[in-house]
């Protein structure tokens, strides 16, 4: 199978599971935007936001390590069991540490729903290193079973539980607890988790390649916590200088601008796939050109049209609360674009296992973003937030665009960049001084230039349906 028929289905089989997450995550939202007030809904992103961060610093990324060895392991069936053996152990251990450490303190702090919230950050740990061995393993299929059903249990309970059942925020860390632990149940039976582990008496595990590993993941722990800042800071920024509630505005743009950067998700995820296993080859940089002028011409079109029909989506589907988290939207839009850039970038640092250059210029962008949000959000207000996340998105670019030609020289289609610069130019205007007039037209605009820029998407979307009635659920 050809590098493009093979990403082809592997982006295919993985928008099933990554798809329906998003897209259950996101009509979530009106849910929570109708029945919980501002400052509720800040509280609940609080603690969301948080707890995402913990998760990939306790696993150490591990998970994303044990991807990438797997990768390369599917034909040794005695490197695939030290790598699982050994990932879960490690994981197993810094697990129990945290909940001796965590437990007593959130019980002497007095923290509500504190049990919880470390149940569901441990389960994220392990969900999050499962889905990793299910595509390490090239068993796809059942990772997009394992997120779909998941996601049909978290839409399902969090409708019970705000509708019928009355229990407000812990109704949803329910619901996320529920669908973490059938995720795990059925990826551990499924991918028969146990017929991969080393038994203690018999263990073999190469401490060399112990420490490969561990060289591998240790650098994306900054990284990880980096982006966290990125996001993150911003919310506790807002919340401190201008109260819970406006975090519950500005946390509405950033949901409704994630759309973009949660479509290229599941892009990356086969992208990383494709890149690490071709990334020796003698054409890999005619290869990943291709990909990211795709990508860059579908997402940056994907934008346009984004921040063009945000006035019309907030109006039928965002309660009048949160309306005005719209003037925020084309900012972290475009931010969410230059994030897919960042991407790509990303999947050919880790087909490299060049991870330290990842964690390096990402740690000096997060303290760049705390401090222009610090320094702009008395006199911005909530622009300040965007416009330092837009800031921190687009010097990552810059850095990365020069520094990937020391492991594959990306060529960017002539004139590309420029005509992306003018359509968003000419949006920005119509988006911010135009009238109702003027924002229709700009709708129309954006789908004419969405379709102008991806007219050769049709041949990537004709392998889709050629491959969606071949692949199974392996």
């Amino acid at each position: 199978m050809s590098k493009g028929r093979l990403l082809a289905k592997n982006t295919l089989i993985l928008s099933i599971g990554k798809f329906s997450n998003q897209i259950i995550v996101l009509a979530l939202l009106p849910l929570y935007t109708s029945f919980l007030s501002p400052n509720e809904y800040g509280l609940l992103e609080l603690v969301i936001t948080y707890t995402t961060l913990l998760s990939p610093l306790l696993s150490m990324q591990l998970d994303t390590a044990a991807f990438r060895y797997l990768v390369d392991a599917r034909n040794n069936e005695k490197l695939k069991k030290q790598i699982i053996t050994y990932t879960l152990r490690m994981i197993s251990i810094v697990s129990i540490v945290f909940l001796v450490v965590a437990t007593p303190a959130l019980y002497i702090a007095n923290l509500r729903y504190s049990l919880l919230i470390l149940f569901n950050i441990v389960s994220s740990i392990y969900l999050a290193l499962f889905m990793q061995y299910a595509r390490g393993l090239g068993k796809n299929g059942i990772f997009a079973i394992s997120s779909v059903g998941s996601s049909l249990i978290l839409l399902i309970y969090v409708n019970l539980s705000i509708l019928t059942f009355k229990q407000g925020l812990a109704g949803i860390f329910i619901a996320i607890a529920l669908s973490n632990t059938a995720a795990l149940i059925y990826l551990f039976f499924k991918l028969r988790i146990i017929s991969y582990c080393i038994k203690k008496k018999d263990n073999n595990i190469d401490n060399a390649f112990q420490k490969e590993i561990m060289g591998f993941a240790i650098p994306l722990i900054p990284n990880s916590a980096s982006w966290w800042v990125i996001g993150a800071s911003d919310k506790t920024i807002i919340s401190i200088y201008l109260g819970l509630a406006a975090n519950g505005i500005y946390t509405v743009a950033t949901k409704y601008s994630a759309i973009l950067s949660s479509i290229f998700v599941v892009f990356g995820l086969a992208i990383t796939e494709s890149v690490a296993l071709h990334i020796n080859k003698k054409d890999s940089a005619r290869f990943i050109s291709n990909i990211f002028n795709i990508s860059l011409k579908f997402f940056s079109g994907l934008g346009l049209v984004l921040i063009a029909a945000c006035p019309y989506v907030f109006e039928l589907f965002i309660g009048a609360k949160f309306r005005s988290a719209e003037l925020y939207v084309p900012i972290l839009v475009t931010a969410a674009v230059f994030s897919v850039v960042v991407g790509i970038y990303s999947a050919v640092y880790v087909a490299k296992r060049a991870t330290k250059k990842i964690a390096y210029a990402n740690i000096f962008i997060a303290l760049l973003n705390i401090f222009l949000t610090i320094t702009l959000i008395e006199k911005l207000n909530i622009f300040a937030a965007a416009f330092a996340t837009l800031a921190s998105y687009l010097l990552v670019v810059l850095f990365r665009y020069d520094d990937i030609k020391k492991y594959v020289d990306i060529q960017v289609e002539k004139n590309l960049l420029i005509k992306v610069f003018v359509s968003y130019f000419l949006l920005y205007f119509c988006f911010y001084l135009g009238g109702s007039i003027v924002r229709a037209l700009a709708l129309i605009f954006s789908i004419v230039i969405f379709v102008l820029l991806n007219s050769g998407l049709v041949r990537l979307l004709k392998l889709y349906f050629k491959y969606f009635k071949q692949f199974r659920f392996n």
